[in-house]
């Protein structure tokens, strides 16, 4: 029983030990590194700009759902919060740009949107988590605040990911990816990779849980495209099956 438990330290102290190192190494370079994130996050937060353009030029909101931009605008509104909960200023910079940019795609989206109410009623959903939380912010005893505060993000984040791991379903179904954004995964991927590496850089473990599992599932909708193909079994079969026709009229 005791060779058990001397393993078992044994095995704790080498993990404390690799993670401590690669913390010392890191943190020499958490400007850099917070500086890289930053700059990832700003050219993810300007995605939505296309859609928008697309909105402006056609003066209706037309096949651009509202969802994903809310859910965009609520995430930076957590993040800022988070980031001055826990002095992360990298965090606060960025996800302040977030909430300008994200108010602007909000406006010019409810500016051209004809279906208002159902616009309405997803920012209500919003808000039920979001008021409850920011009022939290401000009352909590603040030597409890960033423990508390950061699992609840982390608990919000990851509800958020099995959430999109759901579309996965359809993907499997179709044996298609072609509703997967791949511009999207792979900048998520980048941005969530540097900001896990942040995490450890100044050892803050609630944005290594959040950032690292957001990676994760990048990285699985990303390995999607390794093994279905971007257009549906049935479509690239017909084609397939149109040029043999068309080899054997010739």
């Amino acid at each position: 029983h005791s060779h058990h438990i001397s393993n078992y330290q044994i095995y704790s102290n080498c993990l404390a030990g690799i993670h401590s190192l690669a913390n010392m190494g890191l943190a020499d370079y958490k400007g850099i590194i917070g500086t890289a994130a930053s700059t990832a996050s700003f050219i993810l937060l300007l995605s939505p700009s296309i859609l928008c353009l697309k909105i402006w030029k056609n003066k209706s909101s037309k096949n651009v759902p509202f969802p994903p931009l809310m859910e965009a605008m609520a995430r930076s509104i957590l993040m800022f919060q988070q980031g001055l909960v826990m002095g992360v200023w990298p965090i606060v910079v960025t996800h302040s740009i977030g909430l300008l940019l994200n108010l602007c795609y909000l406006t010019i989206y409810l500016t051209f949107t004809k279906d208002k109410a159902e616009a309405q009623k997803c920012m209500l959903r919003w808000s039920t988590i979001l008021v409850p939380v920011t009022a939290y912010v401000l009352y909590e005893d603040k030597s409890l605040l960033e423990a508390r505060f950061a699992t609840i993000v982390t608990a919000v984040t990851i509800s958020l990911m099995l959430y999109h791991l759901y579309a996965v379903k359809y993907v499997i179904a179709s044996k298609s990816t072609k509703d997967l954004p791949l511009p999207i995964i792979v900048s998520a991927l980048c941005v969530t990779f540097l900001w896990t590496l942040y995490g450890i850089a100044i050892n803050k473990v609630a944005l290594q849980i959040q950032t690292g599992f957001a990676f994760c599932v990048c990285a699985f909708e990303l390995s999607l495209f390794a093994v279905y193909p971007s257009k549906p079994t049935s479509e690239s079969e017909q084609k397939s099956g149109e040029t043999s026709d068309s080899k054997k009229e010739s």
